[in-house]
């Protein structure tokens, strides 16, 4: 997963004027979590999902370890 959405990240940031993008992941997806994490995608928070809190994540362009 990790060389696929770094590589989707770079192709976004080229086409997109925009500095981040976000995922949302349900509090109890310990591995989705932690894949995205590993990445390079930061805990930006929480929401309240339809089935229950979610983590909202970020992925920044100008992060050390991000595109």
């Amino acid at each position: 997963m990790q060389p696929a959405i770094l590589k989707a990240a770079e192709h976004y940031f080229n086409e997109t004027d925009l500095n981040e993008f976000s995922a949302l992941v349900y509090r109890d997806n310990l591995r989705s979590l932690n894949a995205l994490k590993k990445v390079g995608f930061i805990e930006a928070g929480t929401t309240k999902g339809p089935y229950g809190p979610q983590h909202v994540l970020l992925f920044m362009r100008n992060i050390k370890d991000n595109v």
